[in-house]
C-alpha cells in the first residue's frame, strides 16, 4: 500500500494538510489531511488561496463518468 501510494500521482509529492503543494499538485492529487485520504480541488474552504485544497474523501461527491486528469471527477460536497 505504501508503494502505491508513493507512485499515486506520478512521483509528485502526496500533500499532507488543508492545503495541497503550490505550483506542483495537480487536480485529483491524492493527498491526507484530518487522518483520511483526500483529493487535490480547487476550493476555498480552508483558505489556500491559489493552491488547491484538500478535502477528505468522505467530503467528496465524485462523477465516475467523467475524468480530470486520468480519475474521476471530484468536488467538495456542497454544506460538507
Amino acid at each position: 500500500l505504501l508503494m502505491e501510494r508513493q507512485g499515486a500521482n506520478d512521483n509528485r509529492p502526496v500533500p499532507n494538510g488543508a492545503c495541497c503543494v503550490a505550483n506542483t499538485s495537480l487536480k485529483q492529487d491524492v493527498c491526507n489531511v484530518n487522518g483520511q485520504t483526500g483529493r487535490c480541488v480547487p476550493d476555498s474552504i480552508n483558505n489556500c488561496g491559489a493552491q488547491l485544497t484538500c478535502i477528505e474523501d468522505s467530503r467528496l461527491t465524485c462523477d465516475p463518468n467523467t475524468l480530470e486528469r486520468g480519475r474521476p471527477l471530484c468536488r467538495r460536497t456542497p454544506g460538507a
